[in-house]
C-alpha cells in the first residue's frame, strides 16, 4: 500500500492534515438507479463515491446564493427518534 512511500507524499499528508475543510457527515436515501450511476461513475473515474458527490453537488451550487433561516427557525433534530 505504501510501497512508493517518499519524503514528498509524507509531507503533502503532513499538510492535508493541519490544513483541513470542515467536513460534515450526512445520510441519505437515494434512488437505486442515481445510487448506480453514482457508484459506477466514482469507480471509472477511479475517484471516490464521495469525491464525484462533492463535485456534482459543487457545480449544482456554484452560482447559487440562499437567505439565511428566519428568526425563530429551529433545525430539525439530528438522530433517532425516541421510541
Amino acid at each position: 500500500m505504501f510501497a512508493s512511500f517518499n519524503y514528498t507524499n509524507f509531507k503533502l499528508l503532513r499538510m492535508s492534515q493541519t490544513d483541513q475543510i470542515e467536513q460534515v457527515r450526512k445520510t441519505f436515501v437515494l434512488d437505486a438507479e442515481l445510487a448506480d450511476k453514482l457508484e459506477k461513475d466514482a469507480f471509472w473515474s477511479r475517484r471516490s463515491i464521495k469525491d464525484v458527490l462533492q463535485n456534482i453537488l459543487e457545480d449544482h451550487y456554484k452560482n447559487k446564493e440562499f437567505d439565511p433561516y428566519p428568526k425563530g427557525y429551529k433545525k430539525p433534530a439530528v438522530g433517532r427518534k425516541p421510541q
